[in-house]
Parts: structure tokens; sequence; C-alpha cells
């Protein structure tokens, strides 16, 4: 898969679920500065899919990883790191997981509520 065809599935999901995603935004993991394809800082929510085709991989060395599943178990943040080559059906369905995780956590802002009524 494409990195800009796993970014646009992820940031669509991510947005559907209400999250408010800021594409390529920096954060820092471990003392050193590590950039996603997308963060809602509100929710300290994001992803990031690892291609070779970005060159991104260096980017999350071991230590880098180790230090992101700490802070998750922490629950400083969250983040949806997709480091294979999925099918759009299972990117998707990573992303509906991960999200369906943190519904259940509280972490994803509530739905609108509907206005108006006969009141």
């Amino acid at each position: 898969m494409k990195e800009a065809l796993g970014r646009s599935i992820l940031k669509e999901a991510f947005e559907a679920a209400g999250l408010s995603i800021v594409e390529d935004h920096t954060i820092e993991v471990a003392g050193r500065p590590v950039l996603l394809d997308g963060w809602s800082e509100e929710q300290r929510i994001g992803y990031e899919v690892l291609t070779s085709e970005a060159g991104d991989r260096a980017s999350f060395p071991p230590e880098v990883v180790l230090a992101l599943e700490e802070a998750m178990g922490r629950g400083e943040l969250f983040v949806l790191l997709v480091d294979l080559d999925p099918t759009e059906e299972l990117l998707r369905r990573a992303a509906a997981g991960f999200l369906g995780a943190m519904k259940e956590k509280g972490l994803l802002p509530a739905p609108p509520t509907p206005r108006g009524g006969l009141g």
C-alpha cells in the first residue's frame, strides 16, 4: 500500500471518530522528536504508517517504539503504529479496533447531541 493511501484511510477513520487531526505533527518521545502522520493534540491520540516509500522506519528504532509503548501504558498518549503492508480492509479494521479501544477508555470526544425538538 502506498503511504498516501494509508494516511488517507487513517485520517478519515480518526476524524470520523470525532478527532481533530493535524497531519505531519511532531511529538517528543524519550527525549527525541518523532514525526507522526496524524495527531490529535486535545486527546493525545495519533497514528503512523511506517513504509519504505516514506523512509520513516529509521525514525522508529526499537527504543522509540518501547518508549511509545511505555507512554501508552501510562495513559499519556496513544498511537496506532502500523508497520506492515496491509490491505485497505486490514488497515480499516486496525483503525476500527484501535479507535474502539480508545472509545472504551472514554478518550474519544462525545458525539454531538441533536439539536431541536418539539419542545
